[in-house]
């Protein structure tokens, strides 16, 4: 991959100013702007310069933004501009989103209520109605894809994005609009329809399908064909039944009739789900308020390889068969897939009992070193007192006493990193609220992103209402395996107040930890408004 130049402050076209990056994509980089004319807040989309020297890609970049810009409904990102930078660099212009991902909000809360799901499902439904009229089918329908904005007082007004693999199927389209090869499939492994994941052909009913696993996922809190990689994922999806909602979260009752619903649209024949996206959206507004309910207990946490393929997009990769029973066949192509997704073990299996001998071994040996450490406090040679850490810069080592005692360490703040002026935030880590997931792993990599975001936290605390000098403590997500900061929710008083969350999630877009955590990982942090 070749380098990526700074684009800020870049006036592309001579109508837009690039202001920072705040995403990443799969063939381009996502940026703040602004239109130099009017002063309008815009997000640009950028081609990375690798990806220009393909035309392929240039061209299924350009498509994207026509594809786009041709839906026009209310529930679809809006494309403003397209064009070229001065540099050659293709560029197309959307709206400026505030908010945050289904994908970010259902890590956050694992399950939703059913009201709430319907309302949320049925503009999916109506935004992808509107794209199949045109002749679009979007392909790549995930939770990562619905962006819920605030509208009015519905707070959950969808805006559906990333029509970057969708495939137009309208009359008017020229061949050479076909730039996906023969027995090639793309998307996102778990909300694949079977006859897409098999690289038969297919129409607008596997969004139809994804819209299914998405409502599924919505109410049971997992996926409905889970497995350790991505392969093992699609083999469930070509020879598997769908499970009921119930039986992967106890917790939850589910009327017989929307499970009726579920089993159709995760049909694995597309003639048994139903005919379009206008019928399944009429179909989920006659359910009932209490269609689905909570029973007891809480929802299942996802494994960790779910959660990475659920946020992932695997293609292109080679097609299989639908044989029942058969393994699919499927290879991934490695070389061209735009995000390789790593599997962590996961909690499907049973966790591995460790053999008592070991696990003696291991307690001898901590004993072992515990005297040793006692041993050498009373024989090492007394002097003067050691310099702290704070004014040597040393790092601090645990030693193995009775009753350790954390002391506070000064980390010093680089200048040229352009965090906020001493007193400005206060950095607070609570360490009762790091996960078990979490320790063992490079924590400076965080501190330092808080610290360069606390600027622009504090200028949307104080938009949100907070007070100048209010501290508010948010218990913040960091992605496993890409570091990314997915979730921020504010503690009371001001706990519900998702505007407050969005704040950090925002300001952190585009940076990421380093190196990732293996695990998801929960930190808590304190900003001053």
């Amino acid at each position: 991959m070749t380098d990526e130049r700074d684009l800020n402050g870049v006036v592309l076209a001579g109508r837009y100013r690039v202001l920072e990056q705040i995403g990443v994509g799969g063939m381009g980089t996502v940026h703040a702007g602004e239109h130099i004319e009017v002063g309008r807040r815009v997000a640009i989309k950028i081609l990375r310069p690798e990806s220009s020297a393909r035309p392929a890609l240039v061209e299924r970049f350009r498509r994207e933004a026509r594809v786009t810009a041709r839906i026009e409904h209310e529930n679809v990102v809006e494309c403003l501009d397209v064009g070229v930078s001065d540099a050659g660099e293709c560029f197309y212009v959307m709206e400026w989103l505030r908010g945050e991902d289904l994908q970010a909000l259902l890590r956050r809360e694992r399950t939703l209520a059913w009201p709430r799901v319907r309302a949320i499902l049925a503009q999916v439904c109506r935004a992808l109605a509107a794209a199949h009229e045109r002749g679009v089918v979007h392909r790549d329908l995930k939770p990562g894809n619905v962006f819920l904005v605030q509208r009015g007082d519905n707070r959950d007004f969808v805006k559906l994005l990333d029509f970057g693999v969708a495939k137009l199927v309208a009359p008017d389209e020229a061949p050479a609009e076909a730039l996906t090869r023969t027995g090639e499939v793309v998307g996102t492994t778990p909300y694949m329809a079977p006859e897409l994941a098999a690289g038969e052909p297919f129409d607008h009913r596997i969004d139809i399908y994804a819209a299914g696993v998405i409502l599924f996922q919505l109410l049971a809190g997992r996926l409905p064909f889970r497995g350790k990689t991505p392969r093992q994922v699609l083999v469930e999806i070509l020879k598997g039944d769908p499970p009921r909602v119930s039986e992967i979260n106890p917790s939850v009752w589910v009327s017989p009739e929307l499970e009726a619903l579920l089993r159709s649209v995760l049909h694995r024949d597309a003639n048994q789900r139903p005919a379009d996206m206008a019928a399944l959206h009429d179909a989920l507004l006659e359910l009932p308020d209490d269609a689905c309910r909570v029973v007891e207990g809480d929802a299942p946490d996802p494994s960790a390889s779910e959660v990475a393929m659920a946020a992932s997009v695997i293609g292109p990769m080679r097609a299989g068969n639908r044989v029942t029973g058969v393994d699919s066949g499927l290879v991934l192509e490695t070389a061209i897939t735009r995000v390789t997704v790593a599997e962590p073990p996961t909690a499907i299996d049973p966790p591995q009992r460790a053999a008592p001998p070991r696990r003696l071994g291991l307690v001898l040996a901590g004993v072992l070193l515990g005297l040793a450490g006692v041993g050498g406090w009373f024989l090492w040679p007394r002097g003067a007192a050691p310099a702290s850490a704070a004014e040597d810069g040393a790092t601090p080592v645990a030693t193995p006493v009775a009753t350790p005692v954390a002391t506070p360490v000064a980390t010093p703040v680089d200048v040229a990193e352009a965090g906020p002026a001493p007193g400005a935030e206060a950095v607070a880590d609570d360490p009762a609220n790091d996960t078990k997931q979490g320790r063992g792993e490079a924590r400076n990599g965080f501190d330092d992103i808080m610290r360069r975001a606390a600027t622009r936290v504090r200028r949307c605390l104080g938009q949100g209402g907070v007070t100048a000098g209010t501290r508010v403590r948010f218990d913040i997500v960091v992605e496993a395996k890409t570091g990314r900061i997915t979730a921020a929710t504010p503690r009371a008083p001001f706990a519900g107040n998702r505007q407050l969350g969005a704040c950090v999630v925002d300001a952190t877009r585009g940076t990421s930890v380093r190196p990732p955590p293996s695990n998801e990982w929960r930190r808590s942090h304190e900003f001053a408004g």
